[in-house]
């Protein structure tokens, strides 16, 4: 997670706002998902996007440091290079304190990283992305790791439906996760000691749900299709 290099970057950042990056003329990496989750809202829903070749050079850092082929080059594209960061020339790495408009860089909530709902272990731009990575940048407080949500693709109004609701660890392992609350579209019910939560649908249309609880990230939003 980068708030682990956080001491370091002190002495030896370069304070950047982000610009799009050199040499990237055409999108040839990797597509992945990319999600913003801030203090209390979500600031990006989450976006396929494919990074490009070059490098990006916020606060003229020279080329060669920071790919664009890697997590900081997916964020800069799915964030239309809305973010800013301070670049650590011995770690080669940005430590990020501003996305779509939020800042978060402490003393408590720094911006965390995960890849597939696993701490990173690294700053972003020495994530080597993998087609079909889901990759969370969230305002959080450590330790606080994400939620995510299993629900059918459809469900009929009137007739309840079960979803499940995990809790990811340090180590990118879901649990189930009781306690807690699964809202959206008028609905509001608690996932139980198995992290079950029943649904019932009011009418016909897309149902969206998300899950949250205390200690924890928000999840991804889900959809469910409800028929009459």
């Amino acid at each position: 997670m980068q708030r682990s290099k956080l001491t370091v970057l002190a002495g030896t950042a370069i304070i950047a706002v982000a610009a799009p990056a050199t040499n990237a003329a055409a999108a040839v990496g990797t597509s992945v998902t990319v999600r913003v989750e801030g203090k209390s809202r979500t600031l990006l829903a989450p976006t396929v996007v494919q990074a490009h070749s070059g490098w990006i050079t916020a606060g003229r850092v020279a080329p060669g440091r920071c790919s664009a082929l890697s997590g900081q080059g997916a964020l800069d594209v799915a964030t239309h290079h809305r973010w800013a960061g301070k670049f650590s020339t011995s770690l080669g790495n940005y430590f990020i304190t501003s996305i779509l408009g939020e800042t978060d860089n402490g003393p408590r909530l720094y911006w965390s990283i995960f890849v597939n709902n696993k701490p990173a272990s690294t700053g972003a731009c020495e994530i080597k992305l993998r087609r079909g990575d889901q990759v969370l940048f969230a305002a959080a407080t450590y330790p606080e790791y994400p939620i995510g949500v299993t629900a059918p693709s459809s469900a009929t109004v009137g007739r309840q439906f079960k979803l499940t609701v995990s809790g990811f660890t340090a180590a990118g392992k879901s649990k189930p996760l009781a306690g807690a609350r699964v809202t959206g579209s008028g609905v509001s019910v608690t996932s139980n000691g198995k992290g079950v939560a029943r649904v019932s649908a009011r009418k016909a249309g897309s149902l969206v749900l998300r899950a949250t609880d205390k200690g924890h990230i928000r999840s991804a939003p889900v959809t469910i299709r409800i028929v009459g």
